[in-house]
């Protein structure tokens, strides 16, 4: 039995990105445990991870609420899984090796892991950048050094729960329209807490301009072997600034219902679109009776 929890949320709309994930995640780590927070999902959806065990619901959520709010409330979704490691990983990224031995290792010593935003050397440029006022009242408030990393929540490791209280505080305090208000809430809160463990290679979660290096090729589980600039990746996060590495391509889907038709944030880099575009297809050829009768297809 796996001695940690991976967890993800996302809307309707991400369904068909989840699936690249939940594939891949199981290909490179069989017995993985992966729950999904309903960020907005429609009725059939909830029906198909209800019934696999896998949904997380939320007594305080409302229709229309922004999914990153969603995921600075993370702690009320998860309450039930807390008696182990959880591990964070966004519904656009995806596995390319197994990982959960190495987080077993290596990640259990500190409160929270965290991974660098390739794009943004410290807090300081994030808040240049992008006029994020209060976030920069907050750090001056605590005294938190703008020299600081800036942290990408689109991957952490979570071995306290008592950090996920403060993060919920600290978001609820940023105002909503402020650029990427539930990472910065993430940040202050990473760095009052202590105990924070700060991956700065990018290979437990790249993504940006980074996404532009890497060296791919088939590996023995079936699945991709990548490297950039001469170090393993072991996840993949489809993002970057203005899509320089990524595309949102319509996917369609033949069921019951007829033609069904998702967007899905696809790297440039062909062979990786490629494995995205084979584990999509394997889920939902594995699940398709249990999807259909959900009412999903």
């Amino acid at each position: 039995m796996a001695r940690h929890h991976y967890v993800t949320g996302f809307d309707e709309k991400f369904f068909l990105q989840f699936t690249v994930l939940a594939q891949a995640l199981s290909l490179y780590e069989p017995d993985a445990s992966l729950y999904v927070c309903d960020f907005g999902l429609t009725d059939g959806m909830r029906a198909f991870f209800e019934k696999r065990g896998q949904l997380l619901r939320w007594d305080g959520y409302e229709p229309g609420m922004q999914a990153f709010t969603l995921k600075s409330n993370l702690i009320e979704f998860v309450a039930p899984l807390l008696t182990r490691p959880v591990i964070w990983i966004d519904a656009d990224a995806f596995p390319t090796a197994p990982v959960g031995d190495l987080i077993e290792r290596e990640m259990r010593s500190l409160a929270v892991w965290s991974t660098a935003d390739l794009g943004m050397a410290s807090i300081g440029q994030f808040i240049d950048k992008y006029r994020a006022p209060t976030f920069l009242e907050r750090c001056q408030h605590f005294g938190i050094d703008l020299g600081r990393t800036y942290l990408n929540s689109g991957f952490f490791v979570i071995n306290d729960p008592f950090f996920l209280r403060r993060w919920q505080e600290e978001a609820n305090l940023m105002p909503r329209g402020e650029m990427l208000f539930e990472q910065n809430g993430f940040n202050i809160a990473a760095y009052l807490y202590g105990g924070i463990g700060v991956v700065k290679d990018g290979m437990w979660n790249l993504h940006g301009a980074d996404l532009a290096a890497l060296q791919c090729a088939p590996d023995s589980f079936g699945g991709l072997a990548v490297r950039c600039r001469g170090r393993e990746v072991r996840v993949l996060h489809a993002t970057s600034e203005q899509e320089s590495y990524h595309q949102k391509l319509p996917l369609q889907l033949r069921s019951e219902r007829g033609e069904l038709r998702w967007r899905v944030k696809l790297l440039k880099d062909e062979t990786v679109r490629a494995f995205q575009m084979r584990m999509a297809a394997s889920y939902i050829e594995a699940n398709r009776v249990e999807l259909e009768a959900c009412g999903v297809l």
